[in-house]
């Protein structure tokens, strides 16, 4: 991300490579094939903090931290809203639900803006959980770290409240189509609330800690929920929006990050060393095991191309693998990676590192 005020500084990296082919399922892979197309280097003199929020268009990168700002995919600024102090929000196709921070006071609230960076309206909550955020067609949704979750019309409206217990909300997700709220908090439980009544909660059990971590997710034609449990062992779970059980799977550690495909058809998941797809209802696919730490993931609508985070002692990597579990390529990174993006088409990816630099990647015809 860059102000306004500052140039953006593009360096174009070509580097000639190869295919590197079908990697065998189930397998530790660790070589860097360094397989980047075009790649696009942003960057900001001033910039001393990393862009933890990436979403790819296929027209656009949005970026966010401290503001919000859109750039095309060769790097130009395009447009970046005011300074809102977070780094942290979702995309809704057509706004960004996001948080927002004053420095000076310590307040904290979320705001709602248009595809243009425009505020529509902005509403102090107290400060909301990196990934307590969730919507709807119609609803809003965000998690206080004081354990109050607010429920918004895409107006402003405060429709509603709903507090049981001090404990900070981490995560937050809505039913599509439906007034059902999912959310996790810090005690370890998982709670589902409708017009602030408690419908159902079950204990999962408290992971490690990872603030923006995103490991519950609605699948969107609303036929069943995803999330991770620690209770005997750590394994993904997969409900009914009533909280009824239909399927659970071991994983080697507690899940990272899930991502499911537009269809609903299939479950991208990764824990610490692992990344799995699973259809909906139960099967493994495939099973890849690579590196440590794979948070950050991104797929197309349905999980044709899957990128991600993975990393290793002194460095991290961006993965690219086809929907059959194959890489296609890596880059690697000499610092952490905090965000990722993929475009709807797979055509460009993205990451951004914590140094405050963002790369753009371009897919080669021929892939």
């Amino acid at each position: 991300m860059v102000s306004k005020s500052h140039t953006v500084q593009i360096v174009i990296i070509c580097a000639m490579i190869s295919i590197f082919g079908c990697i065998s399922q189930d397998t530790d892979e660790s070589q860097d094939t360094d397989e980047s197309q075009d790649a696009l280097y942003l960057s900001s003199g001033t910039l001393s903090f990393s862009t933890s929020m990436l979403v790819a268009t296929e027209e656009f990168l949005y970026t966010l931290s401290g503001s919000l700002s859109c750039f095309d995919w060769e790097g130009n600024l395009i447009w970046e809203s005011q300074n809102l102090g977070s780094g942290h929000g979702i995309f809704l196709g057509d706004a960004f639900f996001i948080g927002v921070y004053e420095k000076s006071t310590k307040k904290g609230g979320v705001a709602f803006l248009d595809q243009d960076g425009h505020i529509l309206w902005q509403i102090e909550t107290g400060l909301i959980s990196e990934a307590g955020f969730g919507a709807s067609e119609r609803l809003l949704a965000a998690g206080s770290r004081k354990g109050v979750l607010y429920a918004f019309s895409r107006t402003g409206s405060l429709l509603w409240t709903y507090s049981d217990t001090y404990a900070p909300i981490e995560q937050v997700a809505v039913a599509p189509g439906r007034s059902r709220i999912v959310f996790i908090d810090f005690d370890g439980f998982i709670k589902c609330v409708s017009d602030r009544k408690l419908m159902w909660k079950k204990e999962i059990g408290r992971p490690p800690y990872v603030a923006d971590s995103r490991t519950l997710a609605f699948a969107p034609d609303c036929s069943y929920l995803v999330y991770g449990s620690q209770i005997d062992e750590p394994h993904m779970v997969v409900d009914t929006l009533d909280g009824l059980q239909l399927w659970s799977y071991p994983i080697d550690t507690p899940l990272q990050s899930v991502a499911i495909t537009h269809d609903s058809q299939y479950i991208i998941a990764a824990c610490s060393e692992s990344i799995y797809k699973f259809t909906a209802d139960s099967t493994l696919v495939w099973k890849y095991k690579i590196g440590k730490d794979n948070r950050d993931i991104a797929i197309t609508p349905e999980a044709d191309y899957i990128a991600f985070s993975s990393r290793e002692s002194f460095s991290s990597r961006l993965v690219v693998m086809n929907g059959k579990g194959e890489m296609l390529w890596t880059k690697r990174c000499s610092d952490r990676i905090f965000a990722v993006a993929i475009s709807p088409t797979g055509k460009y990816v993205a990451f951004s590192s914590r140094q405050g630099e963002t790369y753009i990647f371009s897919r080669s015809a021929n892939l």
